[in-house]
């Protein structure tokens, strides 16, 4: 199931499709947070992808708009051949929504190299996640035999190797975070308040849960959507703020506990579109834009001021991943159907690969092996 679309005062459509533009004029500035936090250089582009502003659209929709035979230049076509991938390793597991598996690469694959290795029979995986041992975590949505829907989070030994147990969940599963032996789990629970399944000390059943907060104007944030977690233990997740213009934010829940707080920072405006969030090791805080000129925001700790940076993508992403010495960025591409990979924190692109993915089955979850350090 994709992303609910809960009701209040969200109507139409987006009014345009990115628009194709080349990609290799950058300029770039340095800005810094009055906190001193570490510098992180401003990307834009000079000609970018350009979109209209507009209501909430689903990324399977905009997929769906979009010309999949309109590749931009800069996507690396090599060949789709089958490589002999013997004693290759995975190291970027990307998940297609559509798609019924998870697909294993070789960390650097501007070759454009098939998948190494593959997990097969999932169903509408969102965002997946590793651990620092390179164990692979796969939130699911199920459907019950009663009709109704079921999540669970499937774990992997590394390498897309065996099943090694199962996360059980009342409702569906969207994205997870760990954090040694703790998972959260980023529930989906329509129009309710925000709902974080924790399993602690390796259990696989929930053993408590964080809910999201009430806003000033009384309502609560809801459809929580990606999960991210700090070395401080602190736990991050992406929502709907539904005040007065339904916009996206991120909320913290400090220390992995109740309360939590609202990120006044990290507020979209007119980008009513929740998506994937991560923390780097200087702890700035990254928000994935999808639409509206899809981008990665950057926020300086406490979160409370304003982007401290903005890397310009090349194509509508909804989750990205930082590779272990955080030098590289990877998003997946819905509306191209590829991985793209930037250098971090500059932004500047450096390829894409699309070999394995299927651009009608919307690439959505991306996870490195092993996950960036805590």
């Amino acid at each position: 199931m994709r992303f609910r679309v809960i009701a209040g005062p969200i109507a139409g459509f987006v009014a345009a499709i990115l628009l194709l533009a080349a990609c290799e004029n950058r300029e770039y500035s340095t800005a810094s947070s009055a906190d001193g936090a570490t510098s992180v250089p401003t990307v834009t582009n000079t000609l970018r992808l350009e979109a209209v502003s507009g209501p909430l659209i689903s990324r399977s929709t905009l997929a769906r708009l979009s010309r999949p035979g309109f590749h931009p230049a800069w996507m690396r076509l090599a060949d789709n051949g089958n490589p002999d991938t013997k004693g290759n390793k995975a190291g970027v597991y990307v998940s297609q929504f559509y798609g019924s598996e998870i697909g294993g690469y070789k960390s650097d694959n501007e070759k454009n190299s098939a998948p190494v290795c593959e997990v097969p029979s999932v169903e509408d995986v969102n965002g997946i996640a590793t651990d620092q041992t390179g164990k692979l975590y796969v939130p699911q949505e199920l459907q019950s035999q009663s009709g109704g829907s079921y999540g669970e989070i499937t774990v992997y030994a590394p390498n897309c190797g065996k099943h090694l147990k199962t996360l059980t969940s009342d409702d569906p599963m969207l994205n997870a975070a760990v954090d040694g032996t703790t998972v959260y789990g980023m529930d989906n629970v329509g129009a309710g308040p925000t709902l974080v399944s924790v399993y602690a000390n390796g259990s696989t059943s929930p053993t408590s849960f964080l809910k999201g907060p009430t806003s000033p104007s009384g309502y609560s944030t809801i459809n929580g959507y990606a999960i991210a977690v700090d070395s401080q233990h602190n736990v991050f997740v992406s929502v709907y703020a539904p005040d007065s213009d339904w916009n996206a934010e991120v909320i913290e829940f400090p220390g992995g506990q109740m309360p939590a707080t609202q990120l006044s920072g990290t507020l979209w405006i007119d980008a009513d579109f929740p998506a994937g969030v991560l923390v780097d090791k200087q702890n700035n805080l990254l928000m994935v834009n999808p639409v509206n000129n899809s981008s990665v925001a950057i926020y300086a700790p406490p979160y409370t001021g304003s982007a401290i940076a903005t890397i310009v993508l090349n194509g509508a992403a909804s989750y990205c991943a930082l590779n272990h010495t955080e030098k590289l960025l990877y998003c997946t591409d819905y509306q191209y159907g590829s991985v793209d990979v930037y250098k971090y924190p500059s932004g500047l692109y450096l390829y894409s690969f699309t070999n394995g993915l299927n651009w009608n089955n919307v690439p959505e979850g991306i996870a490195l092996k092993p996950a960036a350090p805590l």
